[in-house]
């Protein structure tokens, strides 16, 4: 069920993927809401759509390999470079010229990427409880071993694990979301100044870990909730 159904939608064909896209409201400014790591789909901003959409035209997108755009098989396929095209093209197809840019999770690294390497296309970036890759893992199981660690029994974060999700993905799909609120509570409850970080041997292979250093548009950090030096809020509030 949707508060607000979708004023256009469309697809996007790029190198032989085609990508879902949907357009809201018809605001004299554009926001593109990001996609976050592919375990969900563009549905997940539903309860933000309906209020940002009365102010702004908003475009929201299926990230390749959920909802309805494809599903490559290639595993490089899903190269953060490919993401990063994938929602340059979109804001091409909805003649976005530029906008205001929302991510969350894994689409706050995406948005910082776009703000700093196609700085004419963001007018300012909205990153919530993101992620990026800036020095080591700041705990055990963000580590590459530890993803790729052998084990004969998987509990709690020992199923952010290869081995795991080849065996049973859909718990650690529903394991995920429940964890990682569990872990955001934590953090804010001790007033760390920083959000975890996922280091991955692709991230080091581009720019990305220096890309929020490099941003020159507005920007908005919002990461749990304000406790002792933590940094703002959980949802998607109008921060604009």
């Amino acid at each position: 069920m949707r508060a607000k159904l979708p004023d256009e939608t469309g697809f996007i064909d790029r190198d032989g993927v085609r990508i879902y896209y949907e357009i809201y409201g018809n605001g004299p400014e554009t926001m593109l809401f990001v996609p976050p790591w592919c375990i969900v789909h563009s549905r997940i901003y539903k309860a933000q759509l309906p209020y940002f959409s009365e102010r702004f035209r908003c475009i929201t997108y299926d990230g390749r390999g959920n909802g309805k755009s494809d599903r490559p098989e290639d595993v490089k396929s899903y190269s953060l470079d490919n993401y990063v095209a994938d929602a340059l093209a979109v804001m091409d197809a909805a003649k976005a010229g530029h906008a205001i840019v929302v991510g969350l999770s894994y689409g706050g690294l995406i948005a910082s990427v776009l703000a700093a390497h196609h700085p004419d296309r963001v007018k300012a970036a909205i990153l919530v409880g993101t992620i990026t890759s800036v020095g080591p893992a700041h705990y055990p199981y963000q580590a590459s071993r530890h993803f790729e660690a052998k084990r004969e029994q998987f509990e709690g974060w020992d199923k952010f694990n290869r081995q795991h999700w080849m065996a049973d993905y859909p718990d650690f799909a529903d394991h995920f979301p429940h964890a990682a609120h569990r872990t955001a509570t934590t953090i804010s409850s001790r007033g760390h100044r920083s959000w975890p970080t996922y280091s991955t041997s692709e991230s080091k292979n581009n720019s990305s870990g220096r890309s929020t250093c490099r941003m020159c548009p507005p920007n908005a950090l919002t990461a749990g909730r304000r406790t002792g030096g933590s940094v703002v809020s959980a949802s998607l509030r109008p921060v604009i």
